[in-house]
């Protein structure tokens, strides 16, 4: 895209990674100018704080909660790089800025793009309207059910649509990790307790089909 990364010491800094970020000094936008650029995003998370990219999904893909501030301290600092180069300091408190590990901030700030609600999108593609409204049962599913499912991820978003119509909802999920479901809601759990995440995958089929025998039963 343009963009020039240096040291320190001015010397360019050839890969931006995660690994190369306390290398990371300077920031320097390229000319290119974008069109307009609009992300179809899932989530209402910011990139930082206590509901951001790393504090949110950090332990969803395995990060150790040893190692959070750490990340979120050099992904601030980041951040703060890329929106001074720009001129644009503060977007990472944005809503949905934290999509996709940070990805949106990065297209938010460094070139004007426009956040959309994923969902929305995709409920005009798919013209749910008319589905909704035939529909006596909705089902839906997802890997893991928690909080960040509700703040705009497509699940969690199909599900309260309906609620809002008046709906039954079930709500079929790997794991769930809420202390009370959605009012209008009932989620079930398909994977027996302490089952390894190998043999829940590979037994996937077989748990969902028990947990929708026993649902119905």
């Amino acid at each position: 895209m343009g963009w020039r990364a240096s040291r320190a010491d001015g010397t360019p800094l050839d890969e931006i990674h995660p690994a190369a970020w306390s290398d990371l000094a300077h920031l320097s936008p390229g000319a290119s100018s974008f069109p307009l650029i609009r992300i179809a995003c899932d989530i209402a998370n910011p990139l930082l704080g206590p509901h951001g990219a790393a504090t949110v999904f950090g332990p969803q893909k395995g990060l150790h909660p040893a190692d959070l501030p750490a990340l979120e301290s050099a992904t601030g600092r980041i951040a703060n790089l890329i929106g001074t180069a720009v001129g644009s300091p503060g977007l990472g408190s944005t809503p949905g800025a934290g999509a996709a590990g940070g990805i949106a901030f990065g297209f938010l700030t460094a070139a004007a793009a426009k956040l959309v609600p994923g969902f929305d999108l995709v409920e005009e593609w798919l013209d749910l309207a008319p589905k909704f409204a035939a529909a006596y049962l909705v089902i839906t599913g997802a890997g893991c059910f928690d909080l960040s499912s509700l703040e705009g991820k497509g699940p969690g978003a199909l599900a309260l649509r309906a609620v809002a119509q008046k709906k039954t909802v079930w709500i079929f999920s790997g794991a769930v990790r809420l202390d009370t479901p959605p009012v209008g809601c009932e989620i079930t759990a398909i994977t027996p307790p302490l089952t390894p995440l190998s043999l829940a995958l590979a037994q996937s089929a077989d748990n969902l089909k028990s947990a929708r025998q026993n649902r119905v039963a």
